[in-house]
This record gives C-alpha cells, sequence and structure tokens, in this order.
C-alpha cells in the first residue's frame, strides 16, 4: 500500500538547496527532488523499508549526505503471505479467483493463536505509574497486564521503596499483643510498624493491584509489568511482536494448518479397518517438523543472556 512519508531536516548554514535521493535494494540512488525547504513528502511502499539520502548544496559543493530510513513494520498480511510460501500454498487459478488450500481467516487465526503461545513463553515488557489516592487501596491495571515483575512506592517527597509481594490469603488475625510469625496482605500494617518490621506489600490478583497500607497524598506506584502482545484484529494492523521472533509465528502457524490438514485426511482415508490404527498418517511428520523447529527456537530464545534487576527491599 502506497503512502505519504514526510521527510523533515535541520537546517545547514550556508546550504542554498537539499538535494534528495533514494536507494533502491541494490544500494543504486535515483533522484527525487530539489527543495530550499527543510522538509519533502515522499510517496512510499508501506510494505518494505526505504532510505533516503539528503544532501546540503551550498552553490559549489554537496555536504556529506543524511540518511533517514522507513522501517516497515510487518502486519498479519505480511506473516500471513510468508505462511503461505512456506506451505507452498501459492493458489491455483486466477485473481480474483485464486483457490488456496487455506483460508485467509484460517491462517490469520493461526498466527493469533501464534501471538497467544509466543506471549505465554515471552511476555511483553511495560511500565506505567499510578497516582495514589490517600487511603485508597486498590488500583485497577490495564487489561493487557497479565503478571508484575515490580511495584515501587514513590513519595511525594521523591524517596522511594520497592514493595513486597505477598499474596493475600482471607481468615488470618493478628494474634494477640499484635504478634504475628508472618505478614500477609490483609493483616493490620500497624502492627508491623509499631515493631518497625513492615516494609509494605501488594498483591495482584482480579486485574488490581492491593496495597496492605493506606498511600500517602501525592505519592505514586511505578509498576514494570509483564503484557499480552496484540491480537490484531485485521491484517493492517501493525504487530509488536519484535520482528526478530517473527519466525516462531510464522512456524507455529504452519504447524497448526498441516494439523488441520493431517486431522482431515486421518478423517476421510486413514482408517485401518483391520487395525482401526490412524498413526501411520504421512502428514505427521511434517506437522513434527514444524513444532518441533518452533520448540527449537523457543529453547534458543530462552537461552539468551538475561539483564538481571538488583531491587532494594
Amino acid at each position: 500500500m502506497n503512502l505519504a512519508f514526510r521527510l523533515s531536516w535541520e537546517s545547514v548554514d550556508g546550504a542554498l538547496s537539499y538535494q534528495i535521493t533514494q536507494l533502491d535494494g541494490e544500494g543504486v540512488e535515483s533522484e527525487l527532488a530539489t527543495t530550499t525547504d527543510c522538509a519533502y513528502t515522499a510517496t512510499i511502499d508501506d510494505g518494505a523499508d526505504a532510505v533516503f539520502l539528503i544532501r546540503a548544496f551550498d552553490g559549489a559543493n554537496y555536504d556529506s549526505p543524511l540518511t533517514i530510513v522507513y522501517s516497515h513494520t510487518p502486519t498479519l498480511t505480511d506473516l500471513r503471505a510468508r505462511v503461505r510460501r512456506d506451505l507452498r500454498d501459492l493458489g491455483t487459478g486466477v485473481a480474483p479467483n485464486l483457490k488456496f488450500k487455506w483460508t485467509d481467516d484460517e491462517i490469520d487465526g493461526y498466527l493469533r493463536d501464534a501471538i497467544g503461545d509466543y506471549g505465554e513463553h515471552f511476555p511483553k515488557p511495560g511500565s506505567l505509574t499510578i497516582e495514589c489516592v490517600a487511603g485508597h487501596k486498590t488500583y485497577r491495571l490495564p487489561a493487557e497486564v497479565r503478571g508484575l515483575d515490580s511495584v515501587e512506592y514513590v513519595a511525594e517527597a521523591g524517596n522511594a521503596l520497592y514493595l513486597t509481594h505477598r499474596p493475600f490469603r482471607g481468615g488470618e488475625s493478628t494474634g494477640s499483643g499484635g504478634a504475628h510469625p508472618y505478614w500477609k496482605l490483609g493483616i493490620s500494617s500497624e502492627v508491623y510498624r509499631r515493631t518497625r518490621r513492615h516494609t509494605g506489600s501488594y498483591d495482584f490478583r482480579d486485574g488490581a493491584i492491593e496495597l496492605d497500607f493506606s498511600p500517602a497524598l501525592g505519592a505514586s506506584l511505578r509498576v514494570e509489568y509483564r503484557g499480552r502482545y496484540l491480537s490484531p484484529p485485521n491484517g493492517f494492523v501493525r504487530l509488536d511482536v519484535p520482528v526478530d521472533d517473527h519466525e516462531l509465528l510464522v512456524l507455529y502457524a504452519c504447524g497448526k494448518a498441516t494439523v488441520r490438514v493431517e486431522g482431515q485426511d486421518a478423517n476421510l482415508s486413514r482408517w485401518d479397518e483391520t487395525t482401526g490404527r490412524r498413526d501411520d498418517n504421512p502428514l505427521t511428520p511434517l506437522t513434527n517438523r514444524y513444532f518441533n523447529a518452533y520448540n527449537q527456537k523457543i529453547k534458543e530464545r530462552q537461552s539468551r543472556p538475561r539483564v538481571l534487576r538488583v531491587t532494594r527491599i
């Protein structure tokens, strides 16, 4: 799909004009325009990357070029095309009457399943800040949040403290004299303030953070969380799964697609009346190939070095 891409740059002292060129896939330049402005609108193909070079001209010489890159972010439509290529499902006949083994809706559904499974292994990292209301202990989080990594309580003066995650348990009492061998949400925090043991705790359940103390006026919560990736409603919405991991989505979708065909074949032609076997389906190795490759790449991805957070409590 073609779209208008706005180029802009800072002015160069002594420049009388600016030359704008575009690089093709072979690195060959083609001149687009010469302008005295510090902006230019180019028409580009949204399905591919585009590279532009801007050179300032002082009437005799051109300055070193400034490079502006438009990077295409793949959509569900892009990945669907990759799945079809891997499955060799390129259609028969002439457009618009192409016949495919799998419909667009089927492949898009497999890709959405792939995004969901990928998110189980590698949740989307996110952060947000919540302004506290004095005395209010419960704060609802966006629907995309599936788990919390840390919750930091920041006082109005700026001093901060990481809160401790302590799951809620109902029906507990503080015991006589305010003594209790362990801390849980729902137990009076005043008990621990008196003994100078309480640092503040939280629980995450039913889509909300619940504190076991009353925050002060002007305080806030800094939250680091694990979120869900976007399940695109159509083929034109850009994916937020990292581009480097799109191959995982394609492998998973291909595996799901072959499972469907394998199941149809088993139901229609693989039944052996004598033995009652359906485990000799010739499509099984193909299905296993995709899922084995997917699981192997998941393990490789998980083995990459990670940055560990050091928190204070």
